[in-house]
C-alpha cells in the first residue's frame, strides 16, 4: 500500500520557496501567476509542486544568466516602445551586476530555468 506524503503547511512551503541571498537576507516568492486562461506553463506546474531549488549565482553563471535573460526577452522584441535595454547587455553587464548586488538561479532538476538580479541597500540608522 502506497501511503500519500503529509500535504506541507503554508509555513513549510513559504520556506521552501525563500532563497538564501546574502547574510540574513532573504528572497521569498509570494503566490504563483495565472495566466488569463487558467493554463500554467510546465515551469509554473513545478513550482507549485515544490521542485523548484534556489541558489545564488556566481561570475562563473554570468552566460548562464545572460541566456536566461535573452530568452525571457525575446519574444519583446521589436514590440517594445521604447526597446528594452536587455538587446545591448553583455555577459561583462551581468558580471558588474553580480558584484553589485547578485543574482537569485531557480533550477528545476538540473536546468536554470529563472534568474532574478537584486541590489544589495544599506540603511543607515
Amino acid at each position: 500500500m502506497v501511503v500519500p506524503a503529509p500535504r506541507k503547511t503554508h509555513e513549510q512551503r513559504r520556506r521552501d520557496h525563500c532563497a538564501e541571498v546574502g547574510e540574513g537576507s532573504t528572497l521569498q516568492l509570494i503566490g504563483f501567476h495565472r495566466r488569463p486562461n487558467g493554463r500554467q506553463t510546465v515551469i509554473e506546474r513545478e513550482m507549485a509542486a515544490d521542485h523548484v531549488r534556489f541558489t545564488q549565482a556566481t561570475r562563473e553563471d554570468a552566460a548562464r544568466v545572460h541566456g536566461i535573460t535573452q530568452a525571457a526577452y525575446a519574444e519583446y522584441r521589436g514590440v517594445l516602445d521604447p526597446p528594452s535595454g536587455v538587446d545591448r547587455e553583455t555577459i561583462a553587464d551581468i558580471e558588474r551586476a553580480l558584484d553589485n548586488g547578485g543574482v537569485v538561479l531557480a533550477w528545476i532538476g538540473d536546468t536554470a530555468v529563472g534568474a532574478v538580479r537584486f541590489q544589495r541597500v544599506f540603511n543607515e540608522r
